[in-house]
């Protein structure tokens, strides 16, 4: 084992494996653009050892993790309402390898600053190089639901994308990495934020029901009732984890 590390902030330094060479080009591979989006300074290969620094050293030469994604200033492409958006999340993992598409995020209707609760679970694996691109849609296809897994991406608003590695986003401040998104032409639009987090080893399962009394109706139209269930990060901020159905009713029932 190598001496411990300290983590910026109020976090106490865990014991931490020397770094390998393959970990130092997890930091190397991260774009310019990824460091100064995400406001860290130093060189490349301190993102790594960052990353490093907030896993646990008894996970061996992979953990669990997961992103939570948000996006603000998106293009509006509807005329009569706003963007209805969502994220496909793609990795490989080297620069010579073509995409694979990992998970899609759910639609969120008419919005311009979408916070997705669908969070992406993937294994940070420490001796490779992982690379991630974010590609955000507007959804332009009649739906019923907000599953955006059978969309055919060919015939949606693209809305931007951007591109980073695993170790950019756990190395950046409080784990949370920013970046603007790139248009087609060139050009920039909109901003994507993902908060990367170290899952726990637990079997741990939680069932609860849902309801709600006495709702007032907002605006012209019915009552369209739903729950988010958002879960407190280690750095005080609150990331929408859950949603439930949408009801009609003003003394909803969930399941």
């Amino acid at each position: 084992r190598g001496a411990a590390r300290a983590a910026p902030g109020p976090r106490r330094p865990r014991p931490l494996s020397p770094l390998t060479a393959a970990e130092a080009a997890m930091g190397n591979a991260a774009s310019e653009n990824d460091r100064n989006a995400a406001g860290l300074g130093g060189g490349a290969g301190d993102e790594a050892a960052e990353a490093a620094s907030f896993l646990h050293a008894d996970a061996g030469l992979a953990t669990r993790v997961e992103l939570a994604l948000a996006c603000e200033g998106l293009a509006d492409m509807d005329t009569f309402s706003k963007s209805d958006p969502f994220v496909v999340v793609s990795e490989r993992r080297s620069a010579s390898e073509p995409w694979q598409e990992v998970q899609r995020t759910e639609i969120v209707s008419n919005t311009l600053a979408p916070q997705f609760v669908t969070v992406i679970q993937t294994e940070y694996r420490f001796e490779e190089v992982q690379y991630l691109r974010f590609d955000v849609y507007d959804c332009d296809s009649a739906y019923s639901s907000s599953d955006a897994t059978g969309l055919n991406l060919a015939q949606q608003d693209f809305l931007g994308s951007c591109e980073t590695t695993l170790a950019g986003i756990f190395g950046s401040h409080q784990q949370v990495w920013n970046s603007r998104l790139q248009q087609r032409d060139g050009s920039f639009r909109g901003v994507i934020k993902v908060t990367g987090e170290e899952l726990v080893n637990q079997n741990d399962l939680v069932t609860m029901q849902l309801r709600a009394q006495n709702l007032k109706k907002g605006g012209l139209g019915g009552i369209n009732a739903f729950i988010v269930l958002s879960k407190l990060r280690e750095d005080g901020s609150w990331v929408p984890v859950y949603k439930t159905e949408v009801r009609k009713s003003s003394s909803p029932a969930f399941s």
